[in-house]
This record gives C-alpha cells, sequence and structure tokens, in this order.
C-alpha cells in the first residue's frame, strides 16, 4: 500500500520529516507529481542518510547532484540508495572547486574563477568574513 509520508510523521523524528519535505520537493519538482511511499521507502531513506553523513555530504547536496541523464521518471529512493556511490562519483566530477575553503587554492585562481569558487563555497553554507591578521576569511 503507498503512502504519503504524513500519515507516518508521529514515530519520525524532526530531522527525518525534514529530508521528507525536501525529498518531496525534489521528487514533485522533477516527475511533477507527489511520491507514493511504500513501507520499505522509510527504511531505504534512513539508509541513504546514514550513507551521506559517513561521506559527509548532505541529503540536500547529495539531491543536486542527480543530473538529467538519470531516468527520472523512474526515479525512487530504491533507486537513490542503489545507485548512490556512481551520484556521488558523479556530483564530485561536476565540480572543479574543493568542497572546503583553501587559501591557497584560491590564490591561483585566475580572477574571472574566483566569482564562482565564493558562490560554490556560499552554496556550501560558507560565510565571507575578514580577520585583519588574515583578511579574507570563509567559514561555515
Amino acid at each position: 500500500m503507498k503512502r504519503n509520508h504524513e500519515e507516518r510523521s508521529p514515530t519520525l523524528n524532526s530531522e527525518y520529516k525534514e529530508i521528507l519535505s525536501h525529498w518531496d520537493q525534489f521528487y514533485t519538482q522533477q516527475v511533477g507529481s507527489p511520491y507514493q511511499y511504500t513501507p520499505k521507502d522509510f527504511a531505504n531513506l534512513k539508509y541513504l542518510l546514514n550513507k551521506c553523513k559517513n561521506c559527509n555530504i548532505s541529503f540536500n547536496d547529495f539531491l543536486c547532484s542527480i543530473t538529467s541523464e538519470w531516468h527520472l521518471n523512474n526515479l525512487s529512493i530504491p533507486l537513490l540508495n542503489s545507485h548512490f556511490n556512481q551520484l556521488l562519483a558523479n556530483s564530485a566530477k561536476k565540480t572543479l572547486f574543493p568542497n572546503h575553503y583553501d587559501r591557497k587554492f584560491e590564490q591561483t585562481l585566475e580572477q574571472d574563477k574566483l566569482p564562482a569558487y565564493w558562490q560554490h563555497l556560499t552554496a556550501l553554507g560558507f560565510k565571507k568574513g575578514y580577520s585583519q591578521g588574515a583578511g579574507s576569511i570563509w567559514t561555515k
């Protein structure tokens, strides 16, 4: 029996509800209709979240790694789970920038590439600041 995740919400913690909400929004944007959950999907999603945590990637960043080359009409939580390593490898190839602030890397970039690197850092949750001794710094 397929269900909406809200029907099971009372048994889920708030972090898990937030992840389900992100998944619902992502799926609806990509496919155009709400995702219909099966009972196994909840266990698969928890397993997927643990994989993301072990790889130091947020679930949202992982969702962003899904590209149009994937058959979005067959998109499902079990599919994400079974293709996790391939999706993660694809997301690592997409960016030319490290997923952390690296002053030496920043100094090697050409001036026209700096705004893209800063935008990448901002998308990862970093904020630009200033230190008298160090100059510009990026912190999370």
